[in-house]
């Protein structure tokens, strides 16, 4: 049996500051409203580039997510309410797992067609003052997904919504989430989701370049927001040299390539780090440190200087530097 539920809330934006950025991600309850193929009406997107269009019309989310978000992000659980997520479509029981690519979906009056699983991105890092949200949702299967309209009509809250028709069964929107994500070398998937009929444009072309080049993309601007950092200073205009990090509690080494930031050199190689730099919360990465480093804050006082360093933006003088992260 295909999954089924209701809709119980129908969502729309209008674009507005948010922090440092615009957004329509904070959106208000409506009734009802017309769907056609560009989306609903009434709702406005600020980055046109990476938002709306024809394959992004609609956004769903499971609100069941919710509560495993609240446990995961325990000091923003107030914040994880239906609607945090800028979904249009607010649904329970209809998931990344038992949702597929070209799945058809009616509800109220209008027809729509599964076309690509959301790409989070560091707006989500600001909504919920965590940085590490809009990763954790794309590396669990958690992000929802986007429609592409097939018949405009008009969706009010409480309408069922049901898949009728699933041509392709294996293709649930986790499936091509771990191709995009985890499993990246699979040329053969990414053979198959190239050339995936309703699979949305971009997202083949994803796949499509993964084979000609056998390059995996670094979607670190897109999750970290790393040019929207609030210090003013970029990595490209520091022209730092490459250096070796070494944790002082474990032992291991990282080495920091040139024009990267040590925040992202460390959690690339699976450390946590604390950081606000997505939020605006600056200073909050500030780390121990032994050694001579480069200070390029413009939170951390003189005397503090003497301690700690931030890593989003601040880097080694020399080829080695030893860190704390406890």
């Amino acid at each position: 049996m295909y999954p089924a539920s209701k809709i119980d809330e129908l969502r729309l934006g209008k674009i507005k500051p948010f922090l440092s950025v615009t957004s329509a991600i904070d959106k208000y309850q409506v009734e009802s409203s017309f769907i056609s193929r560009l989306g609903l009406s009434g709702d406005e997107q600020a980055d046109q580039i990476h938002h709306g269009g024809e394959d992004r019309a609609v956004l769903q989310y499971d609100s069941r997510h919710y509560q495993q978000l609240k446990t995961a992000f325990p000091n923003s659980r107030h914040l994880f309410i239906n609607g945090s997520f800028g979904e249009n479509f607010v649904v329970s029981g209809m998931n990344e797992h038992n949702t597929c690519i070209g799945d058809i979906v009616t509800v109220g009056s209008a027809v729509l067609q599964v076309a690509q699983p959301r790409q989070p991105c560091f707006k989500l890092n600001y909504a919920f003052n965590e940085a590490r949200i809009s990763r954790f949702t794309q590396n669990n299967y958690k992000t929802g997904w986007l429609y592409r309209v097939l018949e405009a009509g008009i969706v009010k809250k409480g309408d069922t919504i049901k898949v009728t028709e699933r041509p392709y069964p294996q293709c649930t929107i986790a499936k091509v989430q771990h191709c995009l994500y985890h499993e990246t070398n699979n040329i053969e998937s990414a053979k198959q989701l190239s050339s995936l009929e309703p699979l949305a444009s971009g997202i083949k072309a994803i796949f499509q370049r993964r084979i000609e080049s056998n390059h995996v993309e670094d979607w670190e601007q897109r999750l970290s927001g790393e040019d929207a950092q609030f210090e003013n200073v970029s990595v490209a205009e520091n022209e730092n040299r490459p250096f070796e990090v070494t944790i002082k509690e474990t032992g291991q080494k990282i080495t920091v390539p040139a024009n990267t930031t040590m925040l992202n050199a460390l959690r690339k190689n699976g450390l946590i780090v604390n950081s606000g730099c997505e939020t605006g919360l600056c200073g909050k990465c500030k780390i121990n440190y032994d050694g001579d480093v480069e200070h390029q804050d413009s939170i951390l006082s003189n005397r503090e200087r003497e301690r700690y360093m931030t890593p989003c933006v601040s880097w080694a003088k020399s080829e080695k530097l030893t860190i704390s992260l406890s």
